[in-house]
C-alpha cells in the first residue's frame, strides 16, 4: 500500500501492539503541515461500530487517528466484545472524543447511537476491520472546501486478511445503484462520506436489516441527493472469514435484504422507473439461463 499524500513517523500515537509492523498506518502517519494553521476545516465525524474484532481494530483506530485532521470527532460504539476490542480502545481513549462497550441490538443499533451524537458537519463509518488510506481524510476535506457536496465516494480496495489486495473496487455508479446483480454494484460504504444533516433528513438505520443498511441509506439517498465521485482511494474493505462479507454464503446472503430494500425503494418511485427495472432485471437473468443452459 502506497500513500499518494506525504507522510511522516507516527511519533504522537502509541506503539503499535505488534512492533514488527512498519507503514501506514503504523509507524508513518499524514503530514500534519497539508492542513497549515489547522484552521478553515470542517468538523469530520467517524463511527466505528465494532464486536469482538480486536484482531483488526487498532489498524482501524489508527487509521483514523494518524490522518492528523485537525477538526476530528472519532467514536467507537462497541457492542460488549469479550476479546482484547476494550483494551485497545482504552490504550487510545485520549484521542477517542466518546466510546462505549455495552450490548447492542446489532450494528445499525450501534451505527444510530454513534450518529446521533455526531457533532461534525461531515460524517462517516468505518468497521472494525476496514481502515483508511492515508489522506483520506484530508482529500475528503478539500474536496468540500472547493466544492461542499451531499455526498462522496472515493474509490475502495478490497484486500484479505493479511492485507493483500483483492480487488479495486470502482465508485459508485448513481444509475447502477438497482442493479443487485451486478459485481460490485453496492457502494463502496467505508469510502462514503456524507453531510451529517442527511441522516436527519432521511431518517437513520432500519434495526431489522443486518446486511443492507448501508446501502437502504444510499438508496434513499440517491432520491434526493447527489454523490460526488472522486477517483482516489479513500480506503481499504476486508474479506475474511469472520466477516459478514467473507463468512458462509458470502454475498448471497444479502441477496434477501437487497431485494427488500428495492422494493421499498421502487413502491416510491414511478411506474417507467419500476417497469424499467423490472426489464433490465429480467433481461439478464434471461440471458443468465440462456448462457448456462448453452454451457452444457
Amino acid at each position: 500500500m502506497y500513500p499518494s499524500v506525504p507522510t511522516h513517523p507516527s511519533e504522537e500515537l502509541p506503539a503499535p501492539g505488534n512492533n514488527a509492523l512498519h507503514g501506514w498506518p503504523w509507524t508513518e502517519a499524514t503530514d500534519p503541515a497539508l492542513y497549515g494553521n489547522g484552521e478553515g476545516w470542517p468538523k469530520i465525524s467517524i463511527i466505528t461500530p465494532s464486536y469482538n474484532q480486536g484482531h483488526y481494530l487498532e489498524q482501524t483506530i489508527r487509521s483514523v487517528l494518524a490522518q492528523n485532521y485537525p477538526n476530528l470527532e472519532y467514536m467507537i460504539i462497541d457492542g460488549g466484545s469479550t476479546d482484547n476490542s476494550v483494551d485497545l480502545i482504552r490504550k487510545y481513549s485520549s484521542r477517542i472524543h466518546y466510546w462505549v462497550s455495552e450490548p447492542d441490538k446489532g450494528q445499525s443499533d450501534a451505527l444510530g447511537k454513534g450518529f446521533r451524537l455526531a457533532t461534525g458537519e461531515l460524517s462517516a463509518w468505518i468497521n472494525s476491520d476496514d481502515f483508511y488510506e492515508a489522506g483520506a481524510l484530508y482529500k475528503v476535506a478539500q474536496q468540500y472546501r472547493q466544492q461542499p457536496f451531499s455526498l462522496l465516494c472515493g474509490t475502495c480496495r478490497m484486500i484479505d486478511m493479511d492485507d493483500h489486495l483483492i480487488q479495486k473496487l470502482p465508485a459508485i455508479s448513481y444509475r447502477s445503484l438497482l442493479r443487485y446483480w451486478k459485481p460490485h454494484f453496492c457502494p463502496p460504504q467505508p469510502s462514503i462520506f456524507f453531510r451529517t444533516e442527511i441522516l436527519k433528513d432521511l431518517g437513520y438505520f432500519d434495526p431489522s436489516l443486518r446486511y443492507a443498511m448501508d446501502y437502504d441509506l444510499w438508496l434513499k439517498a440517491s432520491s434526493k441527493y447527489r454523490f460526488h465521485s472522486i477517483p482516489d482511494n479513500l480506503s481499504y474493505y476486508r474479506i475474511h472469514a469472520d466477516s459478514k462479507s467473507g463468512s458462509y454464503g458470502g454475498l448471497r446472503k444479502f441477496i434477501p435484504e437487497w431485494k427488500r430494500v428495492i422494493e421499498r425503494s421502487l413502491h416510491k418511485q414511478s411506474l417507467l422507473t419500476r417497469y424499467a427495472h423490472r426489464l433490465e432485471e429480467n433481461l439478464h437473468f434471461f440471458k443468465h439461463r440462456l448462457r448456462q443452459r448453452f454451457a452444457q
